[in-house]
Order: C-alpha cells, then sequence, then structure tokens
C-alpha cells in the first residue's frame, strides 16, 4: 500500500508539473512576424510623414485611446484630445523638419516596439521690437508685409515608441517617448554691476 500511495503522489506531482509548464512562459498572443516589423517600419515612416506634413488628426489617430507622448523635460500626454492640442501647439511653435531612422523593430505577442534616432530643425521666428521695426518700415503696410525673420535651431536624439496590438490586428502607439542627444541650453545671467 505504501508503494502504491507513493506512485500516486508522484503521478499527482508530474501531472501538475506537466500542467503548470503548459500554462506559463510563452507568448500570451499571436506570434510576432516579419509582417509585424515590417509593419511597424511603415507605421513610422507614415508618423514621420504626417508629422512634415503638420497632419495632427493622423498623427493622434496613431495613438490607442490611453496612448502617451512623453516628451522630454514636460509631463505625459495622455488619450486622444490632450495629444491632437499637443501636438497643435508643437506645430504653431514652428516644428515640422523632421528626419527619423528606424534602428530597431521587435515584439512578441500583443506588444512591440520600434527605436531610431532623429534630427529636427525648428524654425522660430525671431522677436523684433515694435518700436524699432516701425522705424525700419518705410510705411506700415509695409511692416505688416514683411516676412518675420526666422531662426534655426536643431535637435538629435532617439526614440522608443511601443506599440499594441488592438481589435482587428491594429498596432496603435501606447507610449511614444524621446530624448535628446544635446544639452539643455544654459541661460546666461545679466551681469551685475558693482
Amino acid at each position: 500500500m505504501k508503494a502504491s500511495k507513493r506512485f500516486g503522489c508522484a503521478l499527482v506531482v508530474t501531472t501538475l508539473c506537466l500542467v503548470l509548464s503548459s500554462c506559463g512562459g510563452g507568448p500570451t498572443g499571436p506570434e510576432f512576424t516579419r509582417a509585424d516589423g515590417e509593419a511597424f517600419r511603415q507605421i513610422g515612416e507614415q508618423w514621420s510623414t504626417a508629422f512634415n506634413a503638420g497632419d495632427v488628426e493622423s498623427l493622434a489617430s496613431m495613438f490607442a485611446g490611453t496612448g502617451a507622448v512623453m516628451p522630454p523635460n514636460s509631463s505625459t500626454v495622455r488619450g486622444h484630445e490632450s495629444i491632437t492640442g499637443y501636438y497643435t501647439q508643437m506645430f504653431n511653435e514652428g516644428e515640422r523638419n523632421l528626419e527619423v531612422e528606424i534602428s530597431e523593430v521587435g515584439g512578441e505577442g500583443d506588444l512591440g516596439y520600434v527605436s531610431g534616432t532623429f534630427l529636427n530643425i525648428t524654425q522660430i521666428p525671431i522677436q523684433v521690437d515694435d518700436d524699432e521695426a516701425e522705424e525700419d518700415a518705410v510705411d506700415q503696410e509695409e511692416a505688416e508685409a514683411a516676412e518675420p525673420e526666422m531662426q534655426q535651431n536643431r535637435d538629435r536624439g532617439k526614440f522608443v515608441i511601443i506599440l499594441k496590438r488592438g481589435l482587428g490586428g491594429v498596432w496603435k502607439f501606447e507610449s511614444f517617448i524621446w530624448n535628446s542627444d544635446l544639452p539643455l541650453p544654459v541661460a546666461s545671467l545679466p551681469e551685475v554691476g558693482n
């Protein structure tokens, strides 16, 4: 009887181990395929094209409902309405010339990522003193018609986009984070007289 109890216990333990090992450890969703990797590269190119066109709605539509933009030196921006507002403000401030190089794509199951580098050139109008502008202009109409002088700022850095497969197998941005390779500009302090 002792031998049969040991055999019964061993059988239960072995069965339990087999059941547990078949339940975990593997991907929980569909396999990440080469086609998914190609789709990620296309998504990255679509994002870059929409950014350079200033197409706020296309950019915001690439994010899941809970998607978030995590810009450098700023708070997280989450949700369609907030992301739309974020990109609108960015384009109003002169952003639009972006070059993106995708270096890596990957994933497992329903999660994936795209990473790479970027180069961004921003055109910012230079503030001109109104009195100075009026003196330089022949008349008010000329002053209004004159193109503002622009300053060019360059930035380069890296990014990571985390994507999640949603309904119908459509990949959407869950998180988009980037940062600059360049140091923050140091503000010069006014000189104090003795």
